[in-house]
């Protein structure tokens, strides 16, 4: 289905009343959802407002939610893509049940409506409009396809309702931990699996690029503590032994 149409229809928008808000005639708007005419950009950017979809959206040139849908299946299907170690990688972060375990060979093949459904389940969380929210990610279908940082801002997203629900029954919650459980763990977890192998066969460059990343991301926790309260259960004592 042409964008603008697919984008017009989710709004619940009649042609006549889109071509009205955009200043132009329903023929207009019918010709370029036939694909019978291209709008200029000043109406294409009347367009991305109204129908809160972005240009590059609208001219076709990134993933809608289906065909985002249809990226994560080809891709873990395809043992030679790219992205295939990263979705298990992700998968098997967040503890799910592997795509092959619920379903057939030909249904992932044919990518039925209970595929699709699995993957939503799982990724739907990009177009989620409390996540937009949080996140000021105005059109989360236009995100590159990078599963490190979707799942970064997965694990913040949901770092932050958690602590909102922590505050509000217990007051005794270490925040500091969930935030150390939720940006850093992950990446170590990450590092110590290639460890051997990066420091084993890899170029010194490639050695520290990999540190730099870990560093990175104990730099990037240090900096959070700053606005984080102290944890409510002290007990120098019992740390002070660890950090001789």
């Amino acid at each position: 289905m042409n964008r603008i149409k697919e984008a017009r229809k989710a709004k619940k928008i009649s042609q006549k009343k889109l071509a009205e808000l955009i200043g132009t005639t329903q023929q207009a708007i019918s010709l370029y959802e036939n694909d019978k005419r291209e709008p200029n950009e000043n109406s294409y950017s009347k367009l991305s407002k109204i129908l809160d979809s972005s240009i590059d959206y609208l001219k076709g040139n990134t993933y809608s939610k289906k065909e985002l849908l249809t990226v994560f299946n080809n891709s873990y299907l395809d043992k030679n893509s790219m992205l295939r170690p990263k979705i298990i990688y992700y998968l098997d972060f967040i503890n799910a049940i592997k795509p092959e375990q619920l379903f057939t060979a030909e249904q992932l093949e044919e990518l039925t409506d209970s595929v699709k459904d699995y993957w939503l389940k799982y990724f739907g969380f990009i177009f989620d409009a409390n996540y937009k929210k949080a996140f000021g990610v105005e059109h989360p279908e236009n995100f590159t396809i990078d599963f490190d940082t979707i799942s970064r801002y997965k694990l913040t997203f949901e770092f932050m309702i958690k602590i909102s629900k922590e505050i509000e029954k217990n007051s005794n919650a270490s925040l500091i931990n969930m935030r150390f459980n939720t940006e850093v763990k992950p990446d170590i977890k990450q590092c110590l699996n290639v460890a051997d192998l990066i420091t084993t066969y890899g170029t010194k460059k490639q050695v520290l690029e990999f540190n730099n990343k870990l560093v990175d991301t104990i730099n990037s926790f240090s900096k959070s503590l700053e606005g984080l309260p102290d944890n409510p259960n002290i007990d120098a004592e019992k740390v002070e032994k660890y950090l001789d």
